[in-house]
C-alpha cells in the first residue's frame, strides 16, 4: 500500500509517501518530492512515480512492458482543470452524473483538449441519450487520443463499433481490454449489456 502526504509552505509543496507491504508489514521506501508552485506538480509526480517504482522489486520483463508516461501528457498541463476533473471524477464514480458534469464542463473550459475529461462527458451524455451534445466529446476526444491513458484510449475505441452499430466488434475489443485490464469495471458494464441487449446472449451477459 502507497500513503501519502502533501505539505506546502508559501509557494513550496513537498510530497512524502511510504510504501508497505500490507504482508509483512515491512517498509519498502519511502520517498520525498519537492516543487514551487502549482505548475511544478505535474514535473513533481512523474518524478516521484519513477522513485516508487525503483522500490518495487519488479522484474526485466514487467520495467519493459511498463507504460510510464508524463503525467500532463496523458491528462492536462492545467492545474485547475485537473483539479476540477478529479472531484467531477468523483461524482461520476458514483453515478451522480448531474453533479459530475458542471465539474467536468469547468475542466474542459480550462483546458478545451482535455481528452479524459470530454471522454468521460461522452460516456455521460450517451447514458442520458444526449447525442447531440455527445458527438461533440466525441469529435474532440478523437482529434486528442493520444493525450488519454491508454486503458482509457482502448475503452474509447472499444466504444466506437458500439456507437456505430457494429456490437459484435465492440464485443471483441471490450474482452481485448478486459484481457490487459481485468479491474476495469467500466469494460464490464458495457460489455455486460452489449452480451445482455444487443447481441441477445444473456448467458454470456452472466460471464461479466
Amino acid at each position: 500500500v502507497l500513503v501519502g502526504k502533501i505539505h506546502k509552505a508559501g509557494e513550496t509543496i513537498r510530497i512524502n509517501t511510504t510504501l508497505q507491504d500490507t504482508r509483512s508489514g515491512d517498509i519498502l521506501g519511502s520517498e520525498g518530492v519537492e516543487g514551487q508552485g502549482e505548475d511544478s506538480f505535474f514535473e513533481m509526480v512523474d518524478s516521484l512515480t519513477r522513485k516508487i517504482k525503483s522500490n518495487l522489486q519488479l522484474t526485466a520483463a514487467e520495467i519493459a512492458a511498463d507504460l510510464d508516461e508524463e503525467v500532463q501528457r496523458i491528462t492536462t498541463s492545467s492545474p485547475d482543470a485537473l483539479r476540477f476533473f478529479r472531484e467531477g471524477q468523483k461524482f461520476y464514480n458514483f453515478g451522480d452524473y448531474q453533479r459530475s458534469i458542471p465539474l467536468l464542463e469547468t475542466a474542459v473550459g480550462f483546458d478545451p483538449n482535455f481528452a479524459l475529461a470530454h471522454a468521460r462527458l461522452l460516456g455521460i451524455r450517451n447514458w442520458l441519450i444526449e447525442p447531440g451534445s455527445a458527438s461533440e466529446h466525441e469529435r474532440i476526444v478523437l482529434e486528442n487520443l493520444e493525450r488519454l491513458p491508454e486503458r482509457d484510449r482502448l475503452f474509447f475505441l472499444a466504444s466506437a463499433p458500439q456507437r456505430s452499430g457494429d456490437s459484435a466488434r465492440a464485443a471483441e475489443l471490450f474482452e481485448e481490454l478486459i484481457d490487459r485490464y481485468p479491474d476495469f469495471e467500466d469494460a464490464y458494464i458495457d460489455l455486460s449489456l452489449l452480451y445482455a441487449g444487443l447481441l441477445r446472449d444473456p448467458s454470456r451477459a452472466l460471464d461479466y
